[in-house]
């Protein structure tokens, strides 16, 4: 497979968008997605596509103005890749007494996240990545499935002890709802 590394989140991100009701129920779920798959599925798998510390102008996709750490994997249900997931975390968020998120390796970061006693979620986001997209690249050689014309996306704003984090969460063509 072709490294993109950083793939990125670039979309035109908005607060509702048009589609099924099973997308927005995926979509605007609180919970921990992690959780939510390996509910679903017997074969969760996580594999890293990539993890670096980025300065701001070394990555026109930063969302702080911060030496941040970019991390994007892939998150496996049966065997198949059911999302691509992109976090930045800002440089003072893990000096604030988080630096186990900067040494996650294997272990998804929602897992980490929803078990701190002081993680609260802000905002959620929602897009849609179209062919032009580098996820929807990304999508074309990863997932077994016919692509659908646009995949769905999520961005939250998670406050963890009031500093900031953020992570995206693009539902690729094997996910089950794109064929419900």
């Amino acid at each position: 497979m072709q490294s993109f590394f950083p793939i990125g989140e670039q979309a035109h991100w908005h607060k509702r968008i048009e589609t099924t009701d099973s997308i927005m129920q995926w979509l605007f779920d609180p919970v921990s997605l992690t959780a939510k798959l390996k509910q679903i599925s017997s074969q969760f798998k996580l594999e890293i596509l990539g993890e670096t510390w980025f300065k701001p102008g070394e990555f026109d996709g930063l969302n702080f103005d911060e030496p941040t750490l970019v991390r994007e994997v892939l998150l496996y249900c049966q065997n198949q890749p059911w999302v691509f997931a992109h976090s930045q975390i800002p440089e003072s968020t893990i000096a604030a007494g988080n630096q186990s998120l900067s040494q996650l390796g294997e272990q998804p970061l929602g897992e980490m996240i929803f078990r701190h006693p002081n993680i609260r979620r802000q905002t959620i986001e929602v897009a849609e990545f179209d062919s032009l997209t580098q996820v929807y690249k990304l999508a074309g050689q990863v997932s077994k499935s016919d692509l659908p014309d646009v995949l769905f996306g999520r961005r939250s704003l998670f406050k963890l002890a009031d500093k900031p984090l953020t992570v995206s969460e693009i539902f690729l063509a094997d996910c089950n709802f794109y064929h419900e």
